[in-house]
């Protein structure tokens, strides 16, 4: 099979190589180059699903490299490439070259993650435990890295919430439930929760 055309698309910047039996390919830069492509290249059926199988992983880690400028986990990746279509050994390596080469880091992301919803968003650690497992971190890492948060800082946001809160709920007899359930929405333990309703006046013996 011969290579008879290949033409620039402006739009995308990709190109489409037109064979001499009439089908055509849309690949990127890379793989033109890869190949060295050209008009007239006599080429194999066999070396064509080549050419389209690395253009895809070329594709993939082109269009990853995008998504990853926000953090993302392996998980979060893998997922991504399956939506955009990519065959699953593409995905699959993909996502282990991001590692190899550092770009994704599932404990860095966690490092980074509990911290900002910490100090951050200030949730309580159950809160942070279950959405670290939502985006893809492994379920063991996820409770490792929660154990290890400072109780302080922790103690002191759950206050801080409860005080708001506490501030805006219409006082009656279901205040101290509602205020109860609005902290382990939070993500606080309960037990932590109740030491810090004992500071709370809700106007009738417990």
């Amino acid at each position: 099979m011969i290579i008879e055309k290949i033409v620039f698309l402006p739009k995308s910047k990709n190109y489409t190589v037109f064979f001499s039996d009439g089908s055509g390919t849309e690949i990127i830069e890379d793989t033109l180059v890869k190949f060295n492509l050209y008009k007239g290249m006599e080429i194999e059926p066999d070396t064509i699903s080549n050419i389209k199988y690395e253009n895809q992983k070329f594709e993939a880690a082109k269009s990853v490299f995008r998504y990853i400028q926000n953090k993302k986990t392996v998980k979060e990746v893998k997922d991504y490439l399956s939506k955009k279509g990519y065959d699953e050994d593409v995905v699959e390596l993909t996502a282990d070259y991001l590692v190899e080469k550092g770009y994704i880091d599932d404990r860095k992301y966690v490092s980074a993650f509990v911290n900002d919803k910490l100090k951050i968003n200030k949730y309580g650690r159950n809160k942070i435990k279950n959405q670290l497992i939502v985006h893809g971190i492994d379920k063991d890492l996820a409770e490792s890295a929660v154990y290890n948060l400072d109780e302080n800082i922790e103690y002191e946001n759950l206050k801080s919430h409860a005080e708001k809160k506490f501030k805006t709920l219409k006082k009656d007899m279901n205040t101290k439930s509602k205020l109860i359930n609005h902290l382990i929405y939070k993500g606080y333990q309960y037990d932590m929760i109740k030491n810090v309703l004992k500071e709370f006046d809700f106007g009738y013996d417990e």
